[in-house]
This record gives structure tokens, C-alpha cells and sequence, in this order.
């Protein structure tokens, strides 16, 4: 063989261990040897070489097994070597052998020889037994020049001690008397060329720090025993990953980049099991347990956006990955049920939100635990029944332990009902969130000067609320603006903040008026519904002032009035009025096209009179039922029918503009109509 290193695999053609067995004993007595293993000849240009020889020890059994096995007294290696083919010298004696390294399993020994300069050099293993029945195998020899410095075992992480931010880590070092070390560490998901992080440790453990959240790391380590001799690294880099962190937060639906590239829960942590609370579990991912697949309610557009599950499923169990915490926290959800139908075409029409089980044992339990596994005392919450009723609910729950936690939904039905055509029980969780609880501050509230008016909304909230303050000025003064921090917050004499992680004050600013100076006050203006349209206007005007406001309808929507409470002002787009002497506030009011657009398919002449809606049907249409609402959405009435003859409809209520929803075979159409 050529000069330099050399490496031998050794490879037995067994199916289950391929490599090649030194000996496989069945009657072995003290000191009994295997037969001897020799290298190929190497020429050595160095004068010292060292053999590494990657070793496995197994128990025979069952005739036929072999099963892995840690050497006991009376096992020993003894390492030869000759040079030039001339007498075998002994170069290593291991009567004690070190451990396996923890991640393959392999016993690594190490036997350095001298004089080897310029010769051909073999080596000679062989292994000595006083037990009957067991095997050894040698994977493969490693002959270099010598090796002073050695490359650490065993390299595992200390689970106890991994959080979301950090990964500890140990490690064995069998043949280094004094050495620092080097370990090195990427994301799992590094390019192959991607540069390791180092981190110094002075003994055989280190925490890296600074990590990221829910995120798979490699590691590896190398013994550092002085400046200019460093080993190789460990045979085998170590993985693990650390573990979600707060605030954790998972729709518990497909979140999708574009319409086929999508995370789903699973992926992200999230599994999904069948079993009882204190039962035995196995992992599932069908009709018999949670899935996205079975969210298909009126919350969304789509399915997926949910895990659900249904009354085919008994004990159906959803658990989330585990969430590293320091501090008590905040947990948080919602629930929806609902019933849902099935078409020839086995697509799913939603028939409502908010449905009752079948059986009224059935419950819902969600557990909070940090101990790894889950008990009645984890429970927060029981829904049973009725109580499941749900029309997206939302609960939250502050959690004193900490640790890593784990939150679970365990849906238990005593009777499994079959989805034929119709599914009368549903249940979906979504947007589950686990925070810090948020902190308490204080919001002082001042009036400057004091005499020009009050303010309100000064007290105790916690970081992040919504908070209103509201300002009044007194006779002879205006109000002009709320400062904070010496920055001008808003013109408004009500306005809404966020609440800072701080106490913080805010000032209302009032001005004195001048004599026959006019009033300014506040306009108001609203949407309703607020994604029906556009609107303009609002601010502040003088009495008597000429203001001008204007709605403008979003695509779909159709403008209807401007009202002021009950009253109609105007049913005109663009309104202008003079400003009065208060605050005033408008709302615009908006109604969907597609009931408007309807009016001329369905022929129908609506009226009223004193305490009747007189109806004609027009071209004899049947009519399923009619509903009457206020201008701001309240049910005045509704009326069965079935019929197609025209009606008359008692109705209360007097010189209010309402709407007259008529439902009928062709489609529902919308009239509005003013009571006298």
C-alpha cells in the first residue's frame, strides 16, 4: 500500500450485522482466544502510527440472535503488530474495555507503535473471553499517523436541562488526562456547507445558549489539549431540538403559503390520539380522533382552518407539543360546534353553528399538565351536553405551574353516530395561545388648565388592553387635544389606547374660549355594517357651521340612510346639515346587494299601513316566511307561510323605516318600507 492512512471496513455478509465476527463462542473456558484479524500491510512514512480499532460485543442467543452486549470481567482485547512481515509484537493489552459510545453502540480502542518509519506495518486483533455463548465483531481499523489527542464518546444531550432557548450537553472522554473542548453546533436543516457555531467548555459538559425557539440543532465536540493538538470530532453529531417557547400560538389549521404549499398542526407539534384521560393512548389521524379535515362550519370559507372532530369518534384526544415556561401564564381558545349535511356528491353544506350532541354524556375536557402525562387534577375545563352548544366561544385560563407544558382536548362520546346525510354534532378548536399573563399599570389621567374640563378612564390595566378616555370640557372652554410623553395623541375627545408595559399619563388640553367666540364640537360618523362602506366627514365643526358628509358603498353592499339613532336623516349619499351645538354622531347604514338585486326576479308589492305590512304576490311565488327588522338589525317579527296568496302581517311599531325580508322558492328579496 501506498505511504499516509489507511482505513479497512470490515463486512460480514450476515443480513442483520454485517460485519465480520472475531469469534462466535459456545464453549468457552478463561482466556480462551478468538482467531486473529490482520490488517493489510501499510508503508509508513511516519516513525510512530496509530491503530483505531471500532469494536462491537453481542450475546448469542435464542440459537440464533445476537443482541448487544457490554463486556464484563474476563473480556480483553490484545492488539499485535509486526513490521516487515517480521515477529508479532504486542502494541495494546485492554483488560478493561471503555464504554460504547451512546450513539453507535461502538467501543473505540487506540494503540500507538514506535520505529515504524519507512517499514510495512500490520496489525493483529484479538479478543479474549471467559463467556460462553457471546460474539465480537471489529467494524472497521483506522491507521493514521499517531494520535496524541482523542476524540470524544458518548456525546448525548441532558434533556432535564433543555428549555426553549437552550440545549445542554454531556459528553465522556476515556483516553485525554487534561483538555478542554470545542463544541460545535447549526440547525438541523444547515446546508451541508454552512458554518458550525463553536463554543469553548473547560469539562465534559456545556449549555448552548441563545437558541431559537421550536428548532432542531446538531452538535458535535472535539477534545482541545493544547493549542496546536486538537482530535478529531465525535464519531456521531448529537440532535435534538428545543421547545416551543412563549407566547405560543396555533390556529390548529392549515396555515398555507399559496393554495398547495401549506403547514398543517401535525407538522408543527401537534398530534392527535385515541384514548381516555389516565387510559392508554395510541396515535391516530382519522374519523376516530381529531383532524382538519373535519372543520367545515360557517366560521370559515374553507375547511382546514380547524381541528374537529364529530360524533363517530368516542375518545378522541388533541394534544400540543410541549411549551417551555418560567412564569404563570395565560391560556386561551375557542370553540365552535355545528351541524352539517351531506350532498350526493359527498360535499358538505353547513346546516347551522351552535348544535347539541346526541347523547347527553357526551363532554369535552381540556388538561393543562407539566409532568408529562395527564390527570383529572390537570382539568380546567368540562363541557357536557347542552354546554357544548357553542357558537365560537372563546375561554381563557391563567396557569400557575410552570415548566414544560403540554394542553390537551379529550372529546369523550358514550355512543358513535354514523355520518349518513346529516352530522348533528360537530365540535372544532382553534386560535389556542399560551402567553404571559399580562402585568397591571397605571393610567393617570390630567386636565390642563384643571378648571377647563373633567377627563375619565384613569385606573389599573393590564399591558396591552384597550382602554377609552374620554374628555369634557367645561363652560367656556374647548377641548384641543390629549398629549403623552409630549407627543399629541388625538384630537378626540374620546379616544382609545393601547395600555404600554409602564404606567403612563396622559393630559386633555383645554382652551378657554373668547367672548362670542362660536362652540366646536365632535362629529362622529360609523359604518353599519362597518365593512359595508366607506364614509366621510367627521371632525370638528362650530355650531352652526356648514358640514357636508358623504357614504360611499363597498362592492356588494348598497347605501340605505343616513340615521341618527332611530330617526332617518337622509336617504341621500352625500347629507349636508349645519353643525348643532353638541356632539353629534352619525351612522351610515348599508344593506348587501344581492338581496336588492333580487327585487325585480320576484314581483312583489310591499306596503304599509297603521300595525300592517300588506304583501302582494305578483306572480304567485311561494312564499316560505317573512321577517321584519328594525333599521339597526332588530327582529320586529317573522311570519310562516308556505303560501302564495297575498298577506297581511300585524306588525308593531310606528314611524320607523324597517326592512321586509321575504324568503320564497326563487330566492329571499329585501324591501324597505316606512311605518306610518
Amino acid at each position: 500500500m501506498t505511504t499516509g492512512d489507511a482505513a479497512f471496513d470490515f463486512k460480514y455478509l450476515d443480513p442483520y450485522y454485517p460485519y465480520i465476527l472475531t469469534s462466535v463462542n459456545t464453549t468457552v473456558t478463561d482466556g480462551t482466544a478468538s482467531a486473529g484479524l490482520m490488517t493489510r500491510a501499510v508503508q509508513s512514512a511516519e516513525d510512530k502510527m496509530t491503530a483505531t480499532f471500532n469494536i462491537r460485543f453481542f450475546d448469542f442467543v435464542d440459537g440464533w440472535k445476537y443482541a448487544p452486549r457490554t463486556p464484563q470481567a474476563g473480556d480483553s482485547v490484545r492488539i499485535d503488530y509486526r513490521l516487515d512481515g517480521g515477529e508479532w509484537q504486542r502494541a495494546a493489552t485492554f483488560t478493561t474495555l471503555p464504554e460504547a459510545d451512546a450513539a453507535t453502540g461502538l467501543i473505540t480502542l487506540y494503540a500507538t507503535v514506535n520505529g515504524t518509519a519507512n517499514k510495512q506495518v500490520e496489525f493483529r486483533y484479538t479478543r479474549y473471553t471467559a463467556t460462553e455463548n457471546t460474539a465480537n465483531c471489529l467494524e472497521s481499523v483506522y491507521i493514521s499517523k499517531e494520535i496524541t489527542c482523542f476524540p470524544p464518546v458518548s456525546l448525548t444531550v441532558d434533556t432535564a436541562n433543555v428549555t426553549d432557548t437552550q440545549i445542554a450537553l454531556q459528553w465522556k472522554d476515556h483516553f485525554n488526562t487534561a483538555a478542554t473542548y470545542s463544541v460545535a453546533y447549526q440547525t438541523a436543516d444547515a446546508a451541508t456547507d454552512a458554518p458550525w457555531t463553536p463554543v469553548t467548555a473547560n469539562g465534559p459538559t456545556v449549555t448552548l445558549t441563545g437558541l431559537n425557539p421550536n428548532t432542531a440543532y446538531r452538535m458535535k465536540v472535539q477534545a482541545v489539549c493544547t493549542d496546536e493538538n486538537v482530535s478529531a470530532f465525535n464519531h456521531t453529531p448529537a440532535g435534538f431540538a428545543t421547545y416551543n417557547g412563549l407566547p405560543y400560538d396555533e390556529s390548529m389549521g392549515n396555515v398555507y403559503n399559496s393554495p398547495t404549499d401549506y403547514t398543517t398542526p401535525g407538522e408543527r407539534g401537534v398530534k392527535t390520539y385515541v384514548g381516555q384521560l389516565g387510559g392508554t393512548w395510541r396515535e391516530e389521524n382519522n374519523y376516530e380522533t381529531w383532524n382538519t379535515a373535519y372543520s367545515a362550519s360557517g366560521r370559515t370559507s374553507d375547511i382546514a382552518r380547524a381541528m374537529g372532530t364529530y360524533e363517530e369518534a368516542t375518545n378522541a384526544i388533541l394534544v400540543t407539543p410541549q411549551i417551555y415556561t418560567r412564569e404563570a401564564t395565560r391560556l386561551t381558545f375557542k370553540l365552535n360546534s355545528f351541524s352539517l349535511r351531506k350532498d350526493a356528491d359527498n360535499n358538505f353544506e353547513l346546516i347551522a353553528n351552535g348544535s347539541t350532541p346526541s347523547e347527553a354524556d357526551c363532554r369535552l375536557m381540556v388538561a393543562v399538565s407539566n409532568h408529562g402525562a395527564f390527570t383529572q387534577e390537570d382539568v380546567v375545563l368540562t363541557l357536557t351536553g347542552a354546554k357544548l352548544n357553542l357558537v365560537n366561544q372563546t375561554f381563557q385560563f391563567d396557569i400557575a405551574e410552570t415548566g414544560l407544558m403540554q394542553i390537551a382536548f379529550f372529546f369523550e362520546n358514550p355512543v358513535e353516530h354514523w355520518f349518513t346525510t346529516t352530522s348533528a354534532f360537530n365540535l372544532e378548536v382553534y386560535d389556542v395561545a399560551f402567553t404571559t399573563i399580562p402585568n397591571d399599570y397605571t393610567l393617570t389621567l390630567n386636565a390642563q388648565p384643571a378648571e377647563g374640563g373633567t377627563v375619565s378612564g384613569a385606573g389599573v390595566y393590564a399591558e396591552g388592553a384597550s382602554v377609552s378616555i374620554t374628555a369634557k370640557a367645561n363652560e367656556g372652554y374647548d377641548f384641543v387635544a390629549w398629549m403623552n410623553d409630549g407627543v399629541e395623541r388625538s384630537k378626540s375627545a374620546t379616544y382609545t389606547l393601547q395600555m404600554p408595559s409602564a404606567n403612563t399619563t396622559y393630559t386633555a388640553i383645554f382652551r378657554a374660549r373668547t367672548p362670542d367666540e362660536p362652540t366646536e364640537h365632535e362629529l362622529t360618523l360609523t359604518a353599519s355594517p362597518a365593512n359595508g362602506g366607506r364614509i366621510s366627514g367627521d371632525g370638528f365643526y362650530f355650531t352652526g357651521e356648514d358640514v357636508t358628509i358623504q357614504a360611499e358603498a363597498n362592492t356588494g353592499y348598497k347605501f340605505v340612510a343616513w340615521v341618527n339613532g332611530t330617526d332617518t336623516l337622509s336617504k341621500e349619499a352625500t347629507y349636508a346639515f349645519k353643525m348643532p351645538d353638541r356632539d353629534t354622531a352619525f351612522t351610515a347604514k348599508f344593506v348587501q346587494n344581492t338581496a336588492i338585486e333580487t327585487l325585480a326576479q320576484t314581483g312583489f308589492s310591499v306596503s304599509a299601513t297603521q300595525g300592517q305590512i300588506q304583501i302582494r304576490n305578483l306572480n304567485g311565488l311561494t312564499v316560505k316566511s317573512v321577517t321584519i327588522y328594525t333599521l339597526t338589525g332588530e327582529r320586529l317579527a317573522r311570519f310562516p307561510s308556505d303560501s302564495r296568496e297575498d298577506l297581511s302581517l300585524p306588525v308593531t311599531g310606528r314611524r320607523a323605516l324597517c326592512f321586509v325580508c321575504i324568503d320564497t322558492e326563487k330566492g329571499t328579496v329585501v324591501y324597505k318600507v316606512f311605518l306610518p
